[in-house]
C-alpha cells in the first residue's frame, strides 16, 4: 500500500467516526463510570506504570465529553475517540472504557438494535504469519484447534475439558506477548496440583511444538531491548509505526500483532458505511477488536452478515487470511 493510499484510508476512517450514531445513554452509567474510576486510580497507584496513567487521562477525557452530552441523553462517541485516543483500537488501555460502558448504553432511535462484530483469534493468527510458523500455520490450514492440542499434551487427564481450552488459550496468548511461568501457572489454578510444574511442562511444549514462533519472539524481544524506549513496527504491507513503550517492552512485543490488527479495522472503517448503509446501518463504537453498529431490528442479521464478511477481508487485505469474525 502507497502513503497516497494510506492517507486516504485514513480520511475515510476520520469521516466514518465522524458519522457515528449517537448512544442512548442509560441511568446505570454513572455507577459504571465511577466503578471504573476506582479501579484506574488504583491500578495507577499499584503499578505506578505509563499504561494506568494513560488509561486513567483516557477516562477523563471521556468524562468531559460525557458532562457535555445532549439534554437528550445523547452521547457521541466519535469526537470522543478522535480526541482520546485517535484511535480506539491502536491505543492501548481505551478499550477498557469501551467495553466498561458497553452496558450501558442503548441504541439511539426506537426500533433499533445493537449489532456485534468482532475478530477471533486474530492475534495468533498473526503471530503464525508474522513469524512464518510453519506448524503453525499447518494447523490453522488444517482446522485444527491449537489450544485443545495444548491442552491434551499438557493436562490429559483433567475431567474439564471446557476449563482446560480456556486455560490453554489465555496462556498461549500470553506466551506470544512475552509472559512467563509466572503469569501462566496463574491460569491453571485449579486444574493442576502443581502449577508451577505444569506451566513449565506448557510452556517448554508450546516452544517445542512451534520453534519459529518462539524464536521470532525471542529475537523481537531482544530487538526491543537494544533499541531503548520506542520501537519501530511494521505492518505486512509496510506501514512503520513507533512504539513509545517506556521501558515496558512486552507493550511494544505485543504491538506485532496489535498494529496488524489496527490495520485491518482501518480498512474496514474506511469502507464502512457503503457496506452498511443499503441495509441502514450505522456505526456506534469501535472497540479494540472489532465493531459495535446499530440497525433497524428487521435488517439485523443482513449488517451482521455485511459487517463480518468486510472485516474478514480487511484482514485478509492486512495480510492474514482465514480470521473468523464473530
Amino acid at each position: 500500500m502507497t502513503q497516497e493510499e494510506r492517507d486516504k484510508v485514513e480520511q475515510r476512517v476520520n469521516e466514518t467516526l465522524r458519522g457515528a450514531a449517537p448512544l442512548r445513554v442509560c441511568e446505570s452509567m454513572t455507577a459504571a463510570l465511577a466503578a471504573f474510576e476506582t479501579q484506574c486510580r488504583a491500578d495507577g497507584a499499584v503499578k505506578s506504570s505509563l499504561d494506568a496513567a494513560r488509561r486513567l487521562e483516557r477516562f477523563e477525557t471521556y468524562q468531559r465529553s460525557l458532562s457535555s452530552a445532549t439534554a437528550s441523553g445523547l452521547l457521541h462517541s466519535g469526537g470522543w475517540f478522535r480526541e482520546a485516543a485517535g484511535r480506539l483500537h491502536v491505543k492501548g488501555g481505551t478499550q477498557d472504557i469501551a467495553n466498561a460502558i458497553r452496558h450501558h448504553v442503548a441504541p439511539s432511535g426506537p426500533g433499533r438494535v445493537f449489532v456485534d462484530a468482532a475478530y477471533s483469534n486474530a492475534h495468533m493468527r498473526i503471530a503464525a504469519v508474522r513469524s512464518n510458523d510453519t506448524a503453525l500455520l499447518a494447523m490453522f490450514a488444517a482446522g485444527k484447534d491449537c489450544y485443545d492440542a495444548l491442552g491434551v499434551a499438557v493436562l490429559p487427564a483433567a475431567p474439564d475439558r471446557a476449563a482446560v481450552r480456556k486455560a490453554m488459550k489465555r496462556s498461549a496468548l500470553s506466551l506470544i506477548n512475552g509472559s512467563g511461568v509466572g503469569k501462566i501457572a496463574e491460569y491453571l489454578k485449579g486444574l493442576s496440583s502443581d502449577t508451577g510444574k505444569a506451566a513449565r511442562a506448557l510452556i517448554n511444549h508450546w516452544n517445542t511444538t512451534y520453534p519459529d514462533l518462539a524464536a521470532y519472539i525471542g529475537d523481537r524481544l531482544e530487538a526491543i531491548k537494544a533499541a531503548g524506549d520506542s520501537f519501530e513496527v511494521e505492518t505486512l504491507t509496510g506501514r512503520k509505526v513507533r512504539i513509545d513503550h517506556g521501558g515496558n517492552h512486552l507493550t511494544a512485543l505485543s504491538a506485532h500483532w496489535s498494529v496488524v490488527e489496527a490495520e485491518a479495522m482501518d480498512l474496514a472503517l474506511s469502507i464502512l458505511p457503503e457496506t452498511i448503509g443499503k441495509h441502514a446501518g450505522r456505526l456506534v463504537l469501535p472497540m479494540y477488536d472489532g465493531l459495535l453498529l446499530d440497525a433497524p431490528r428487521p435488517r439485523a442479521r443482513a449488517v451482521a452478515a455485511a459487517v463480518r464478511t468486510l472485516m474478514a477481508r480487511a484482514m485478509a487485505a492486512a495480510g492474514v487470511p482465514g480470521v473468523t469474525v464473530k
